[in-house]
């Protein structure tokens, strides 16, 4: 019995990947990219490994900065191949930023904040949205869209998938949204914080954003299925 037990749980792990998620692909140049403008100013796009991007790592975009009276501190967009693949749609864009009245200027009382990448390929599919974090101070707001791109270009918001908006802390939440549309596809996370008077505050958080793919569904309901026959047979 403990042999049949072993070898279903490495079945288990070879379907679901478990223990190869570092086996990266690098030959796929990068394709994700972050966008931080405060409705004053637009920063150069930062692109996967280009100028701004303080991570080496494909599929990962590190930014710290200062942007009029914002301060972003290492926000983070994390795509495929650190998370997901093309195949398996996953986005994550966490972020910590300050507003420091020493450095305010008319006009920039909106921070916003936009992750996206291109190459993904099911459709149509199912998507979540979920969001947690805090504000505080002149943060009046945190803001999410998520948005799909027919095109397959970088920050393409054809199609709204869901959208979230908080106006307390600490807050979190889901949504969730269907796209339809043409493969491959483009993703596009959008984070507005807003600050109306331009007061001192900060606001952090973490959106992440998902396809479950319905085979991997059946199939994780399978093993668990399978899981508990086998201990029914040991209780026996």
């Amino acid at each position: 019995m403990p042999s049949t037990r072993t070898a279903l749980i490495a079945a288990i792990a070879l379907t679901f990947g478990i223990g190869t998620a570092c086996a990266q692909d690098f030959n796929n140049p990068p394709t994700a990219a972050l966008k931080v403008s405060d409705g004053v100013t637009t920063l150069p796009t930062i692109l996967d490994n280009g100028v701004g991007d303080s991570n080496s790592n494909t599929g990962e975009i590190d930014f710290s900065g200062g942007l009029n009276g914002w301060f972003t501190n290492v926000d983070t967009g994390l795509s495929k191949l650190i998370i997901g693949s093309p195949s398996d749609p996953q986005m994550d864009l966490s972020f910590n930023v300050a507003y420091l009245l020493l450095h305010s200027v008319a006009g920039d009382g909106t921070l916003t904040l936009e992750f996206s990448d291109t190459g993904f390929l099911p459709s149509p599919t199912g998507f979540t949205g979920e969001l947690g974090g805090t504000l505080s101070g002149g943060i009046g707001s945190v803001t999410v869209y998520d948005y799909a791109g027919p095109s397959n270009g970088l920050f393409d918001t054809s199609d709204l998938l869901c959208t979230m908006s908080f106006t307390s802390s600490p807050f979190g939440s889901s949504c969730n949204g269907t796209y339809t549309g043409s493969s491959p596809f483009s993703l596009t996370e959008v984070v507005v914080i807003t600050n109306p008077n331009r007061a001192v505050g900060q606001a952090s958080g973490d959106h992440s954003l998902t396809a479950p793919e319905p085979g991997t569904l059946l199939l994780l309901g399978g093993a668990m299925a399978a899981l508990g026959f086998m201990r029914r047979r040991v209780g026996s």
